[in-house]
């Protein structure tokens, strides 16, 4: 067990190396929010979470924002990628990552949005990027594809 569990932390680290060199190369600095959309709030996961971490580490820029966000707080930050958390419930993944992602780009309270114009909204599981373990490096993974799409990271 400790030898898988020290291969898939090896790939986490070979994860945000390349993330991170891709970045260097690009000469990019990319403003990010991670939220989570609830009934009444909307979240945001903020640097001392998992998912902030994993944003500063693979070279996005973390939005210095604390506590939940309204949709006009969102859009005075103009965010250049928007990572949402979802969970599956009644659907399967594909349906619940559009659900999600189309709860932005969709919003016509949004559409000013550069991530509206870009698609650069990227659903991103909560299982993923809310508490270490073995699904960290998927959560790695869909941050890296959001902060660098045109690029493939998995080569």
């Amino acid at each position: 067990i400790e030898e898988k569990a020290n291969a898939i932390v090896q790939e986490m680290k070979a994860e945000v190396e390349r993330a991170n060199k891709l970045a260097d190369e690009l000469e990019v600095s990319q403003n990010v929010i991670v939220v989570e959309f609830f009934s009444s709030s909307i979240s945001n996961y903020g640097i001392k979470s998992l998912a902030g971490n994993m944003v500063t580490q693979l070279g996005g820029n973390l939005m210095p924002v604390e506590g939940d966000l309204s949709k006009e707080g969102i859009i005075a930050l103009n965010p250049d990628v928007i990572f949402i958390s979802y969970m599956v419930r009644d659907e399967d993944s594909a349906e619940a990552e559009k659900k999600y992602a189309d709860m932005i780009l969709n919003d016509p309270a949004f559409a000013s949005l550069s991530v509206v114009e870009n698609k650069r909204v990227v659903p991103v599981m909560l299982g993923d990027i809310y508490a270490s373990g073995v699904r960290s490096l998927d959560g790695i993974s869909t941050i890296s594809k959001g902060l660098y799409p045109e690029l493939n990271v998995e080569d």
